[in-house]
């Protein structure tokens, strides 16, 4: 039965894992808030959502928190450092200080994601013992950029109001954009490709939606 745990847990734990973990790629830099106009070739062990791992042209590893860091690009993905935003956990919020987010389109606005984690309790009844423990639930949060300042857009079930009051002072003056963002088919799917869009002054094409799998070859 234990061993039966230990897998499960296993089996949670280490896609997650993969997520943070890569192995060194030739490319990859980061720029140090102290030095704003030098890139520092290096190379990742991992970057996490604040902190990353690298190693020196010695071979000697070291560490470094998102707070000294303005951007890093990392296997041909470029991150910048953000702060002061509001993510949901279990039963509570939090604000993120520091933290890496992704660079997904650039443009009148910039969009970004943010990928965090979220500690779960997890209990199972095993015979007459109770095994107790935790994993860590994959999350994120889009965030979008521009001259005035950065919003949080939340991405859970059930929250596409929210969503839709963030975007609409982005795509205002796009009649489209508007129409895509008051369908009834808006979901948080939708707004990468509205920010396209935006940005790129093409019209907007719906993404398509995830594919569901059948249990079926």
């Amino acid at each position: 039965m234990r061993t039966l745990f230990v897998l499960l847990i296993a089996c949670i734990l280490l896609p997650l894992c993969a997520q943070a973990q890569s192995t060194a790629e030739a490319g990859d830099y980061y720029i140090l808030k102290e030095n704003p106009g030098v890139k520092i070739t290096t190379w990742f062990s991992y970057v996490s959502c604040n902190e990353l791992l690298a190693t020196s042209k010695y071979g000697k590893k070291y560490t470094l928190k998102a707070q000294y860091v303005t951007s890093l690009r990392w296997k041909q993905r470029s991150f910048l450092t953000v702060s002061g935003f509001e993510i949901r956990k279990v039963l509570t919020k939090a604000i993120v200080d520091y933290g890496f987010a992704e660079v997904l389109d650039t443009g009148r606005v910039t969009l970004l994601r943010y990928d965090y984690a979220v500690g779960i309790p997890l209990v199972l009844p095993i015979g007459s013992r109770i095994l107790a423990g935790s994993y860590q639930d994959p999350r994120y949060v889009y965030l979008l950029r521009d001259s005035t300042g950065t919003a949080a857009i939340p991405v859970f079930a059930h929250h596409a109001r929210e969503q839709r009051a963030a975007l609409r002072p982005y795509v205002a003056s796009r009649p489209d954009l508007v129409a895509a963002l008051e369908s009834k088919r808006f979901n948080e799917n939708s707004l990468p490709a509205i920010i396209r869009s935006l940005n790129s002054g093409q019209p907007f094409t719906p993404p398509e939606p995830p594919a569901v799998y059948l249990g079926i070859d």
